[in-house]
């Protein structure tokens, strides 16, 4: 279980806990890990949970202690943590399907959401100025500046419609 959150964090978080790094971005996330890690298994020990990326007790009691801080200031990491609880809560329910493979498919299924979302929030038209001219003729409908405006749109595409580059 423990290498499908590191994977998860990786691929979410384009960081790899397990590498001897100092960075912020690194650090959050292997705090992310432990409190994970910590609230799947409340009974292990810190120092067999900090095994797991070869650190000691003292750097997961540490990182518990400030990862309510670094969610705080980083709201990816809440996002995702949430995800995975959520996802591998339904895991440990569920008896007839391989655990890993439900967290695969409802990580997946999280993935394709927010590409879908990103998709439904995309500009309708590839250049910007199709969106402008839609909405100035929306604008000016019904006046003189409207009836120009087509006038010269109209013009300028017969001008260009038979240009070949």
């Amino acid at each position: 279980m423990e290498e499908k959150i590191i994977e998860i964090i990786k691929e979410e978080l384009q960081v790899d806990i397990t590498q001897e790094c100092r960075k912020r971005e690194i650090i959050e996330a292997r705090a992310l890990y432990f409190y994970l890690v910590k609230q799947l298994h409340p009974k292990r020990s810190l120092q067999s949970i900090g095994d797991s990326l070869n650190k000691n007790h003292a750097t997961v009691i540490h990182s518990l202690k400030n990862y309510s801080l670094y969610e705080e200031y980083n709201p990816k990491l809440s996002e995702l943590k949430n995800t995975i609880l959520n996802i591998t809560t339904d895991a440990k329910d569920t008896t007839d399907v391989n655990q890993l493979q439900i967290i695969e498919f409802k990580r997946r299924i999280f993935e394709l959401e927010n590409n879908l979302d990103k998709e439904r929030n995309r500009p309708r038209y590839e250049h910007r100025i199709t969106e402008l001219l839609e909405n100035l003729l929306i604008d000016t409908k019904g006046t003189e500046q409207h009836e120009l405006i087509t006038l010269r749109l109209e013009a300028f595409y017969s001008m260009n419609k038979n240009i070949r580059l």
